[in-house]
């Protein structure tokens, strides 16, 4: 009868970070982590052939390391390093893609090693402006907190995709996703009014 790996054993197949954590500045290394369970959290997505290779112990091209910055400036320090460092940078909302949009490159791309970001501290909803019916929101806040916080002054944004319960506000805007159970617009696109990105140096 086949049994899936455990956490414990597939952390035993994982190759040893490509990174140290300690190569990046210090006020970095206290955002970094290498630990087995978030490095296998973070390198795949919800998609069949991922959840395939999880369940087998297909274990190759796992990010080497993971961050959890707290700030914007956390991601701008963050992107200068890797970019000066041939590192490459996935983000991670809330893990959802089913099109291979959390995998690391493989090493064929030619990267010294492979972070994952996760926005889970950049959760928060900024501002409802009731004049202009709009919402200033924080690209790691999940689909029910957004609601959540809307529904206290009498708002939705209306727009439920069916990762909702799963998926971040940065995630719909980076994908421009659909939301199938949504009326009237179902695209984030149309509800979005403006974003403030950081990219790469």
């Amino acid at each position: 009868q086949f049994q899936p790996l455990s956490v414990a054993e597939a952390a035993k197949r994982l190759r040893p970070p490509r990174i140290a954590a300690t190569e990046f500045p210090q006020p970095l290394q206290g955002i970094l982590t290498d630990r087995p369970f978030e490095r296998l959290l973070h390198s795949r997505g919800r998609d069949f052939v991922d959840i395939v290779q999880n369940v087998h112990g297909e274990l190759e091209n796992m990010t080497d390391l993971v961050a959890y910055p707290k700030t914007e400036e956390d991601i701008r320090a963050l992107l200068r390093f890797c970019t000066e460092n041939t590192i490459a940078v996935i983000p991670f909302g809330g893990g959802s893609s089913v099109v291979f949009g959390v995998n690391p490159p493989g090493i064929e791309a030619g990267y010294r090693g492979t972070i994952t970001v996760d926005l889970f501290h950049l959760n928060k909803v900024l501002a409802v402006d009731e004049e202009s019916m709009t919402a200033t929101v924080e690209g790691g806040v999940y689909g029910p907190a957004l609601e959540k916080a809307l529904k206290v002054q009498g708002y939705t944004m209306r727009y439920f995709p069916q990762s909702f319960e799963y998926s971040t506000v940065g995630g719909w805007a980076a994908t421009r996703g659909a939301g199938h159970f949504a009326t009237g617009p179902t695209h984030v696109d149309d509800l979005v009014v403006a974003l403030r990105v950081v990219t790469p140096v």
